[in-house]
């Protein structure tokens, strides 16, 4: 599959309003949670999200149980992510970082390109990050359905998460043949 380069923002995205809760949209602003290692419990907050869940795992006109919450992947925008990168690590791990995340080589950070001015220089997807919500959030006051990913953009996401999902374990277990 073609790499995905900083100039495919017009290959990544569409807008079809049509398109019902699912996989591939970008909501914003969601509550979700989110762990608060200095004080040792979740707290939720607000943010632009991925929404991971098919779209007939969500939809209430199926009968089905366990459809009220969405799997979701936060949205980072790179200049924070780069930011706090930076302070944490110095500027010079930080800008090899940011080669390593260019050059596709960090599984479990996925970039995706600009988009309008809420990922002005792109954003990133921290599929360590997967997170839920419960679907009435969507429909809260004040949500917007940002846009939708491609047929491209949802392909380049998916491989991302196979491969970080579905990789072959480096330990070799129990039972193993």
């Amino acid at each position: 599959m073609d790499s995905l380069r900083y100039n495919d923002h017009g290959r990544f995205y569409g807008v079809d309003e049509a398109l019902p809760l699912g996989a591939g949209l970008l909501y914003s602003p969601i509550r979700f949670p989110i762990f608060d290692p200095d004080e040792r419990i979740y707290v939720t907050v607000e943010g632009l999200v991925y929404v991971l869940t098919h779209e007939c795992d969500l939809d209430q006109d199926n009968d089905r149980a366990f459809n009220h919450s969405a799997l979701i992947c936060p949205i980072t925008q790179l200049e924070d992510l780069v930011a706090e990168y930076s302070e944490e690590f110095g500027d010079d791990r930080a800008r090899s970082f940011i080669n390593a995340l260019a050059r596709r080589e960090v599984s479990r950070l996925v970039y995706i390109p600009p988009f309008d001015d809420r990922l002005p220089y792109g954003g990133v997807l921290n599929l360590n990050e997967i997170t839920n919500t419960f679907i009435d959030e969507f429909e809260q006051g004040g949500v917007e359905k940002v846009c939708s990913v491609s047929g491209f953009g949802i392909q380049v996401i998916d491989n991302f998460l196979k491969n970080h999902l579905l990789r072959e374990k480096s330990a070799r277990l129990p039972l193993t043949p």
